[in-house]
């Protein structure tokens, strides 16, 4: 037997049998009612803002808007009105070299450059109501120098040393705090008046304007005109005036005085006059010959050698003496006196050489020279190493001691022991005692300058340690150098 119930047909079906053949409108209309409860408001999630979010959303989206607007419209606005462009702000116009500026610029704070110039046909013009003031500096910060022109009218510069150079780069004019130099073919001084020196000049000629008389005068002091070789006056088409209101002295040591002219005129005193001049002649020609033969080695040769250094130093020299001698190896004397000759030799010939430690000489040892002459045009050349002329460069008061004193004697000092040089003379194959003198280079600045008499202080040093310090001559006295 089936489990399935038995057919039924639908409700529908049979109403559909009892329905017209054609109606075009239904007959009923049938309602279906489902028994599941409603689901509430609250259970259902709703997709979007609504309500007072919503409004401030559409709120905020106006004043963001409003805002760009307006920070568009003013970036706008500035850009015009300072000229921005792809290039720069206005005449300021950026460049791979650095920013050119065009036009006026004002400045009301320091400026800080590397490098300020113009346009090839342009002037640079620096205007300031409070002054001007360009300085430097250092790397470490500190201020090297300083121009100053202030509002008063007055310039000023602040340096170690101020320098004029020409188009060339050579020196013109300098000033520092121990001397003023210039190295010009002619210096003119315009004043009428003349000029006042209150200490020594040097130069190479004095000469007035054509049309002007040249006078040299010390209202209350004395002139001294002083040369290494020759003086010459010289009036091609005026007179000469020696006055004077006591004696006027005319001394030659190695030469004659010549009065040469066509007519000589003289006071009443002639014959007197010309017998002064003959004798004064005379005298000072017998004077020179006497001097100048007279050059005996070891007697007029002699020079003496003081030791100036501290008593810890590593070498020292008690009662020093040495015998000068030109390049010949002949005795080399002026006057009767010693004479130091470049090219030239020079021979420890008595005293004591004391030396404790050795000193490294031979490799690393370096002579500073003091070089001062009896005169007061030159005075001091050289001190401790440095030059204090601006004719004379610092390497001519430095030299490497090997070349300064020779191998044979810088070897010695090397050595440690105490020497009696008056035994090393009477050595005759020993020539650590004697010091070659190299000749003065053509191109230095004590060329010109060498002929006279000089006191000579020679500090040796290695590795930057003094180690000796010897002085030539001793006590205050001058020794004659001479340019051989």
């Amino acid at each position: 037997m089936s489990t399935y119930p038995a057919y039924e047909p639908p409700v529908w079906a049979s109403q559909a049998q009892n329905r017209l053949p054609y109606s075009p409108y239904p007959t009923h209309t049938t309602l279906i009612h489902s028994t599941a409860p409603p689901v509430p408001d609250a259970d259902i999630y709703r997709v979007g803002i609504y309500g007072w979010r919503k409004r401030c959303l559409y709120l905020f989206i106006l004043i963001l808007t409003i805002i760009v607007v307006l920070n568009l419209a003013l970036t706008i606005f500035i850009m015009s009105v300072i000229d921005f462009s792809t290039d720069g702000l206005g005449p300021l116009t950026i460049e791979d070299e650095g920013i050119r500026v065009r036009g006026k610029s004002h400045f009301d704070q320091p400026v800080h450059l590397g490098h300020l110039t113009t346009a090839r046909d342009e002037a640079l013009s620096i205007d300031a109501f409070g002054g001007v003031r360009i300085q430097s500096r250092n790397s470490s910060g500190h201020l090297l120098s300083h121009l100053a022109l202030g509002p008063q009218g007055k310039a000023q510069a602040v340096c170690d040393r101020f320098e004029i150079l020409d188009r060339d780069h050579k020196l013109l004019f300098f000033v520092d705090s121990k001397e003023i130099g210039l190295k010009l073919e002619n210096l003119r001084i315009l004043d009428e008046g003349g000029s006042v020196f209150e200490g020594a000049i040097q130069t190479g000629i004095i000469r007035p304007e054509a049309d002007s008389a040249l006078r040299l005068e010390s209202p209350t002091r004395t002139v001294t005109v002083e040369a290494a070789q020759d003086i010459e006056l010289s009036a091609a088409a005026g007179e000469i005036q020696l006055q004077s209101l006591l004696d006027i002295s005319l001394l030659a040591k190695q030469g004659e005085i010549r009065l040469e002219s066509a007519n000589i005129f003289a006071d009443a005193n002639y014959q007197v006059m010309c017998r002064a001049l003959f004798t004064l002649v005379l005298i000072s020609n017998l004077v020179a010959i006497a001097f100048s033969a007279s050059c005996v080695d070891g007697k007029n040769n002699l020079v003496s050698i003081v030791d100036i250094g501290d008593a810890n130093l590593n070498i020292h020299i008690d009662n020093g003496v040495a015998a000068t001698y030109d390049k010949s190896m002949k005795p080399s004397c002026k006057d009767g006196y010693s004479q130091v000759t470049l090219p030239g030799f020079l021979k420890l010939v008595s005293g004591t050489l004391r030396i404790t430690a050795a000193s490294d000489l031979m490799h690393s040892g370096q002579g500073l020279l003091t070089l001062k002459k009896d005169s007061l045009l030159v005075g001091t050349v050289c001190e401790n190493g440095k030059s204090k002329s601006a004719f004379v460069k610092s390497e001519e008061c430095k030299e490497n001691i090997v070349d300064l004193l020779g191998p044979d004697f810088t070897q010695l000092l090397d050595t440690p022991g105490t020497y009696d040089l008056a035994e090393i003379e009477k050595m005759a194959n020993l020539t650590s005692n004697i010091i070659p003198l190299k000749p003065l280079s053509v191109s230095g600045g004590l060329k010109g300058i060498v002929d006279g008499e000089w006191q000579i202080s020679l500090n040796t040093q290695s590795n930057g340690k003094t180690v000796a310090n010897f002085k030539i001559p001793g006590n205050e006295k001058w020794v004659y150098l001479h340019d051989g």
